[in-house]
């Protein structure tokens, strides 16, 4: 066993009993794939359709604010 391992068993332990269960059973699941993919083959095109598009259209969240600002600002002042 390496030492990330044994720091991560190390961990564990000091854990809950409900959440050592939970993590025995998420161990169990990720050691059963047997080297498959966790993903379903829908989940893996989503993930290689947006590797394809490497520069996607994004609003920062200062634009978000000032265009929920805008649509909703007369009823925040109704509220206020």
């Amino acid at each position: 066993m390496n030492k990330r391992l044994e720091t991560a068993i190390a961990m564990a332990r000091e854990l809950p009993d409900e959440e050592q269960d939970a993590l025995a059973e998420m161990m169990a699941f990720y050691m059963r794939q047997d080297g498959e993919s966790l993903l379903t083959p829908e989940q893996i095109a989503e993930v290689e359709r947006r590797i394809a598009n490497p520069n996607p259209e994004f609003i920062d969240a200062d634009e978000v604010f000032e265009e929920l600002l805008s649509r909703y600002e007369a009823d925040l002042r109704k509220v206020r």
